[in-house]
C-alpha cells in the first residue's frame, strides 16, 4: 500500500483493524493450549490484520529454521505444502536467516529477482515486495515471520513494516509465555504428587517471572527515552512520575548542592507542606541529600520516629509513612541526587525492587551526567561567542583609537593651500555635522578623515575606515549593518556591524560613489533615522555613528542618488592636488625622507634633486611623492639623493622644463655636481676626493667653499 494514497478515512480503518488484530492475538495468546495451535492463530491474526495475502511463522530448531505455520488467503490449501517445503539451515544465505542474525527486519522489492532472497522462497514466490521480520526473545532470537502479496504485488509500506514489527513483538512473547506454559505445565505433571509447599513455590516462580517481566518492560522504556536529548530537570521529572505506577506515591529526589540541578522535586502525594519541614530541619536535608554513596539505604526506626515527631508529626501521621528508603543517583564516582521514597509501616521494598531500582537510577544517572555536560558545554560555547563579539568590538575600538590618537602634525604643509582645508577642519570637528571630502587620489582624504575624528568629541571613541570600492557589492551590506544568525548560508553566528562597531564614533566610507544603489538607500535611511537593521532582523538598532565620506568623483552631475547626496554633502571639503601646492613639495620631501630613511646616514636631497621634482606634475599626488621617497631610500648607500638618482620620468620632464640659464651659471652648476659626485664616491674624504679631480688639496678646499659646499 502507498501511505500518500490512504486518506483519513482508510487511515482510521486501517488503525482499526490493527488494533482489532492486536486485540485478538492478545485473546488467543492467553486462551492458546498447545503452541502449534497458537501459531496457526497467530499467523491468521497478523496475516488478516496487517491485510497480507500470505505469511509464515519460522522458529529456529537447533541450527535449522523450520516453517511451523504458514496462511495463503487466497489459495488457502497452498498453505499446507508450503509448510512441508519451506526450511533453511542456519548457514545458508537468504533474507530469513539474515534476519536471525541480525536480528534486524530484512526487505526486499524485487523478491523473484533479488539475490539475496534465497532460492526455494524465489522459486515459489511470484512476488515482487517481500518482508522477512525477526522474533526477538529475551535473551535470543525465536525466530522470523515472513509476509508478502504475491498476487496483488502490493506494495509494503513503511507502516505496514512498523505493523508487522508490532505484530512480532507480541508473536514473539506470546511463543515465550507458550514455552513457559508448556514448561509450566511439564512441571506440573512432574509434581502433581508433590506437597502443596511445591506448588506454592512453582506459584511464587511465576509471580517473581512476571514480576521480571514488567521489570524488563520498564527498563526497556526507561532506557529508550533516556536515550533522547532530554533537559536534566525532565529527566528527574520523568523518574519522579514512574514511582505511583510501580506502586510508590510518596517520593522525592533531592540534589546535591554542587550541581546545576534543582534542588529539590517532590511527588504531588507530598504536598508543598514537604518543603516547609525540609527548610525548617537541616538535620533531615544532611540525611536525604546522602553525602556518601552507600547504596540504598534505610532510615533507622528511632532516626524516623525522631524527626517525624519533632518537625513533621501531623504531616507524616497524616500520611501514615515513618519509614523511607534511598537510592543514589551517581554518575561515575560523583553523587547527583538521591531519590527517597517513603513508606508506610506495612510497607516493604524487598531487596530484589532494590536492586531493580538501582538498574533504573543507573541509567538515570548516566543521561544526567549526558546532559548536565551538554548543557555546561552549550554555556561554555554562549560565552565563548560573548567573548568573541566583545573582544572584537573591543580591538575594532582599540584599533580605531590608535589611529585617531595620532596629532593632527602629520597635515603637512598647513603654511600652503592646505590652510584652508585645515581651518574648516577646525571649524567642523566639535560637530556633528556630516561632512565629504573631495579630491584625486592620492590627496590623503583618510588623514584629514582622522584629523577631524581626533579634533572632535568622538576622540576616545573608534574611528572605522572603509574602501567602499574594494568590498564586493553583495558582502558590503553585511559588512555595514550586520546580520543575525542563519540570515544566509554560512551566517553560523550574529555579527555586528561596521555603524554598530563604530556606534559613539566615526565612520570613514572611502570611495562613497562606488556603492551600489540598493546600499545607497540603505544608508539614507541610516543617515536620516539614525538606526539600523541587521540582515535577517526586524528590529531596529539606534546608532550614535558620524559619517565622514570620501569621494574623487563627481556625485552631483553622476548617477548617484540625489537625496542621499544632499545628505552627504552637508559640509563638503575639496583637498587640493599636489600640483597646486607645489610650495608643500619641500616639507613633504623631507618628512617623508624621515620616515623612509634606513641606514644610519640620515636621506639628504640635493637642491637640484629638489628642484626636479618640483618640476613634476605629480598624477598620483602625495601617494606617488611617498613611493618614490621610499625608493629612493632603498637604492642609496650613502643617504645623498643627486638629481641623477631620480625615476627617468621626473627627470624627462624636468630636463623638458628647465630654463635656460648664464654660461656662467651653468658652470658653476657643473662644478657644484662634479665636487658632489666625487664626495660621494670618496666617502665624504676630502683629499681623496681632490686627487680624483686632479686638484690641490687646497684648491679643492677653496673651491668648496665658493660652491656652498
Amino acid at each position: 500500500m502507498n501511505t500518500e494514497e490512504i486518506n483519513d478515512s482508510t487511515l482510521h480503518g486501517y488503525k482499526l483493524r490493527e488494533l482489532k488484530a492486536l486485540a485478538d492475538m492478545n485473546q488467543e495468546i492467553h486462551g492458546a493450549q498447545s503452541i502449534e495451535l497458537l501459531l496457526k492463530k497467530l499467523v491468521e491474526q497478523v496475516v488478516i490484520g496487517g491485510d497480507f495475502e500470505k505469511g509464515l511463522i519460522y522458529l529456529v530448531e537447533g541450527d535449522y529454521l523450520r516453517c511451523v505455520a504458514a496462511l495463503d488467503r487466497v489459495k488457502t490449501a497452498d498453505a499446507s505444502i508450503l509448510r512441508r517445503k519451506v526450511g533453511f539451515s542456519l548457514d545458508e544465505d537468504g533474507l530469513e536467516t539474515m534476519a536471525v542474525r541480525s536480528r534486524e527486519t530484512q526487505y526486499v522489492e524485487d523478491a523473484k529477482n533479488d539475490p539475496k532472497v534465497n532460492p526455494k522462497i524465489r522459486k515459489l514466490s511470484d512476488s515482487n515486495p517481500y518482508c522477512v521480520v525477526p522474533l526477538v526473545g529475551k535473551t535470543e532470537v525465536l525466530g522470523v515471520f515472513s509476509a508478502y502479496n504475491p498476487y496483488s504485488k502490493e506494495e509494503i509500506c513503511p507502516e505496514d513494516i512498523k505493523t508487522l514489527e508490532l505484530f512480532a513483538s507480541h508473536i514473539s512473547l506470546a511463543i515465550e509465555n507458550a514455552r513457559l506454559h508448556e514448561t509450566t505445565m511439564h512441571f506440573n505433571k512432574i509434581l502433581e504428587n508433590s506437597v502443596q509447599e511445591k506448588t506454592q513455590e512453582l506459584a511464587e516462580a511465576n509471580r517473581s517471572l512476571s514480576v521480571k517481566m514488567q521489570e524488563l518492560s520498564t527498563l526497556f522504556e526507561v532506557s529508550n527515552l533516556l536515550n533522547k536529548s532530554m533537559e536534566s530537570a525532565d529527566i528527574l521529572d520523568y523518574l519522579l512520575s514512574l514511582m505511583p505506577d510501580l506502586g510508590y506515591k510518596y517520593c522525592a529526589i533531592h540534589s546535591q548542592k554542587h550541581t546545576d540541578l534543582p534542588e529539590c522535586i517532590f511527588a504531588a502525594a507530598l504536598g508543598s507542606q514537604y518543603r516547609k519541614i525540609l527548610e525548617s530541619d537541616p538535620h533531615l536535608r544532611k540525611h536525604l541529600e546522602m553525602t556518601e554513596t552507600i547504596g540504598p539505604w534505610d532510615l533507622s526506626e528511632a532516626e524516623v520516629i525522631s524527626w517525624i515527631e519533632e518537625k513533621g508529626v501531623g504531616f507524616f501521621r497524616e500520611k501514615r509513612l515513618n519509614r523511607c528508603v534511598l537510592i543514589p543517583i551517581v554518575a561515575g564516582d560523583r553523587l547527583l541526587a538521591t531519590l527517597v521514597i517513603y513508606l508506610g509501616a506495612k510497607e516493604e521494598i524487598s531487596e530484589e525492587n532494590k536492586r531493580f531500582f538501582l538498574a533504573v537510577v543507573q541509567q538515570v544517572g548516566v543521561a544526567l551526567d549526558r546532559s548536565l555536560k551538554l548543557q555546561r558545554v552549550t554555556r561554555e560555547r554562549d560565552l565563548a561567542e560573548k567573548v568573541t563579539e566583545k573582544l572584537e568590538k573591543e580591538n575594532t575600538y582599540m584599533r580605531g583609537r590608535l589611529k585617531s590618537q595620532r596629532p593632527p602634525d602629520y597635515i603637512v604643509g598647513i603654511e600652503s593651500s592646505l590652510k584652508g582645508v585645515m581651518e574648516l577642519v577646525y571649524k567642523v570637528a566639535p560637530t556633528a555635522a556630516t561632512v565629504t571630502l573631495y579630491g584625486e587620489s592620492g590627496t590623503g582624504k583618510e588623514l584629514i578623515a582622522q584629523a577631524i575624528h581626533a579634533l572632535s568629541p568622538r576622540a576616545n571613541c573608534p574611528i572605522i575606515a572603509v574602501n567602499c570600492a574594494a568590498i564586493p557589492e553583495e558582502l558590503l551590506e553585511s559588512e555595514l549593518f550586520g546580520y543575525e544568525k542563519g540570515a544566509f548560508t554560512g551566517a553560523d553566528k550574529s555579527k555586528a556591524g561596521l555603524f554598530e562597531l563604530a556606534s559613539g564614533g566615526t565612520l570613514f566610507l572611502d570611495e562613497i560613489g562606488e556603492i551600489s544603489a540598493k546600499t545607497q538607500a540603505k544608508l539614507l535611511r541610516v543617515l536620516q533615522e539614525k538606526e539600523i537593521r541587521r540582515l535577517g532582523s526586524r528590529q531596529p538598532i539606534k546608532v550614535d555613528t558620524r559619517v565622514i565620506a570620501a569621494t574623487n568623483r563627481d556625485l552631483k552631475n553622476s548617477d548617484f542618488r540625489s537625496d542621499l547626496f544632499y545628505r552627504l554633502n552637508v559640509f563638503p571639503v575639496h583637498i587640493p592636488p599636489l600640483r597646486e601646492r607645489i610650495e608643500d613639495l619641500e616639507p613633504l620631501i623631507q618628512f617623508f625622507a624621515q620616515k623612509h630613511t634606513r641606514s644610519r646616514h640620515p636621506l639628504q636631497i640635493t637642491p637640484d634633486a629638489v628642484e626636479s621634482l618640483q618640476r613634476y606634475s605629480w598624477p598620483g599626488n602625495i601617494r606617488e611623492l611617498e613611493n618614490i621617497m621610499e625608493r629612493l631610500a632603498i637604492i642609496t648607500e650613502t643617504g645623498r639623493v643627486t638629481q641623477g638618482d631620480l625615476p627617468k620620468e621626473i627627470l624627462q620632464i624636468s630636463s623638458a622644463t628647465k630654463p635656460v640659464s648664464s654660461l656662467a651659471e651653468a658652470v658653476r652648476a657643473f662644478q657644484k655636481d662634479m665636487v658632489i659626485r666625487a664626495l660621494s664616491q670618496a666617502g665624504g674624504k676630502k683629499a681623496q676626493a681632490a686627487r680624483m679631480l686632479g686638484m690641490q688639496r687646497s684648491n679643492f678646499s677653496r673651491l668648496t667653499k665658493s660652491l656652498g659646499l
